[in-house]
């Protein structure tokens, strides 16, 4: 069915404060209206999930999970690596150089390409500048590349990177120094794109909105999803590798386990990605975003599992009872 805002009336401001709109639960950051409005939403998400699947009818990219599950690196972790860097590539022959060389820079220890599906030079240029390459004739789909190499690293701290944007090592080192000295998750710190693009992009919203459920609402749209971010061994390791596969579904996992998330420094990396294909729109939704919005809904249907059909917001206390009644009436 058709759904339309014809105009706009402002009902925020006229609104008459009230109590439920001024008192604030305990353990939670919001007030009682405010509760009762997300725990709505999420009970809109329970019932796309339970007619829909756990992504909502949304596809999957063709990730290999698989691949993921079955990894088992047969090598002894180095001892005493502070710092680790994984970086997925494809056919990224004109950066891959570039990008481990500022990664050396940065004072990243361990470098750790995963190439799937990439082609000989992109491979060879990332030997040749110092990597250990972990090679997969197939593409994994996006993120599972980000999972192997985590599990293959060494470090204390894991710097997630893509081979295809070259970031400056004066822009990476802030997410290593805030892994080490107790941030659990460095994000890279978005916020400023809030004020530059209207309307807002419906992954921003997705972004988020999962914050909003994580009651992290300072975090606003800065996630795993985008890089470049570090992460603490300790939060892979009781999170699980796998997770990582699907961003949003770590960070959620992070933040339930009780981990520090925040962000840190901001890097551009939303002028510098490279467009391809995935992010055209032709009908519908781009691909890429189809892929991630279907990562959040993933992530919302692990959190309702774990909670209830309204997340761990106040119970809904309407009478419904009543309108069944009047239903009955009329009938």
């Amino acid at each position: 069915m058709s759904i339309v805002s014809p105009c706009s009336l402002d009902v925020i401001y006229t609104n008459k404060i009230r109590a439920t709109h001024k008192t604030i639960p305990t353990n939670s950051p919001y007030p009682i209206s405010t509760n009762s409005i997300i725990g709505d939403h999420l009970k809109a998400f329970s019932y796309l999930i339970e007619e829909r699947g756990i992504r909502g009818g949304l596809t999957d990219g063709g990730r290999d999970r698989k691949v993921v599950y079955d990894y088992s690196p047969r090598v002894v972790k180095k001892s005493h690596v502070k710092s680790s860097a994984v970086i997925p590539v494809n056919e990224e022959k004109e950066t891959i150089h570039l990008v481990i060389e500022q990664v050396k820079k940065a004072g990243v220890e361990e470098i750790i390409v995963v190439a799937n599906g990439s082609d000989e030079v992109t491979i060879s240029r990332a030997r040749e500048a110092g990597a250990i390459v972990l090679v997969f004739k197939q593409r994994l789909g996006h993120n599972v590349p980000r999972a192997i190499g985590a599990m293959y690293s060494s470090g204390d701290v894991c710097l997630f990177l893509d081979g295809d944007i070259v970031i400056s090592a004066k822009d990476l080192r802030p997410f290593l120094e805030a892994a080490t000295n107790g941030i659990d998750v460095a994000l890279n710190d978005l916020d400023c794109l809030l004020d530059e693009v209207h309307p807002l992009h419906s992954v921003s919203a997705a972004k988020y909105f999962l914050n909003i459920v994580c009651k992290r609402p300072y975090l606003t749209i800065n996630t795993t999803t985008a890089i470049p971010h570090a992460i603490r061994r300790e939060v892979m390791e009781t999170v699980g590798y796998e997770s990582l596969i699907v961003p949003p579904l770590f960070q959620l996992k992070s933040m339930m386990e009780g981990f520090t998330v925040g962000a840190v420094h901001f890097v551009d990396v939303a002028r510098t990605n490279r467009i391809r294909k995935e992010h055209m729109k032709v009908k519908g939704l781009a691909v890429s975003t189809e892929r991630i919005l279907g990562d959040y809904v993933e992530a919302i249907a692990y959190l309702i599992h774990q909670t209830s059909d309204r997340g761990d917001f106040l119970p809904d206390r309407r009478r419904h009872d009543l309108l069944q009644e009047v239903i009955e009436d009329d009938s």
